[in-house]
Parts: C-alpha cells; structure tokens; sequence
C-alpha cells in the first residue's frame, strides 16, 4: 500500500495563511469503542446519581440529608468526567506554524488553552 501525502489523515486539516503561517487543525477521530464505552458508563452513572438524589429528596418521612450528602462526591465526579469526556472528543488542536515560533492551541466553546514556542526550542512536530 502506497501512502498519499498530499491528502492529510482524517481529523487533519491543513491550511495556509495570508501571512505565510501554515495551520494544522486537529479534531479526535476513530474513537468509537472509546466514545461507546464513556457513552454506556456515563449513562448508567447518571441514572444511579439521579435515582439516588430523587430517593433521598422524595422520602416518605422527609429528606434524608445523609444521602444527599454522600451523594456530593458522586456529582462531583460526574461533573468531571463529562468535562473530560467533552475536552477529549469535541475539543480542537490548532498548530500554527510562524516564522518565529510555533503556537499550539486547544479549544472548546470559550475555553482556550494556548502555549507558544520559539523555534529554536522545538525539536519535533509529531
């Protein structure tokens, strides 16, 4: 099997910029048994934490607040995981190539974390 490389790999786009710049964007592809499997326990994970909560909210003999409270750590982590989960598979990795450094930034919705490096530091782009 001969390699094309004039067409870059699924969840790579290449773009040039009318500074010279050149921009490689990344999005995660070919996750599926990955995205199948935080999809299965996140499912059951949030339907055990809600019928945990609404059982402790609607007692018959009023709320029981031990429950809810052990229930905090549970939500927390929820919380977590869906943030990582959504970090992972929707974010989008940007690689821009300046004449003086090399910029990489990952983003989702407002959330951007961007680093900068000169030239004569980087190595490798792998």
């Amino acid at each position: 099997m001969i390699a094309n490389f004039d067409v870059p790999p699924r969840g790579f786009r290449v773009t040039a910029g009318e500074d010279g710049a050149w921009t490689v964007r990344y999005r995660t592809t070919g996750m599926g048994g990955a995205a199948l499997f935080f999809a299965v326990w996140l499912g059951i994970w949030t339907g055990g934490c809600l019928f945990f909560t609404g059982a402790a909210l609607f007692e018959p003999g009023g709320v029981n607040y031990a429950v809810l409270l052990f229930m905090v750590p549970f939500w927390g982590a929820e919380f977590f995981v869906v943030g990582f989960v959504a970090w992972y598979f929707l974010s989008v990795t940007r690689f821009t190539f300046g004449p003086d450094e090399l910029v990489v930034e990952r983003s989702l919705l407002w959330w951007h974390n961007r680093q900068s490096f000169p030239w004569r530091s980087v190595t490798a782009v792998k």
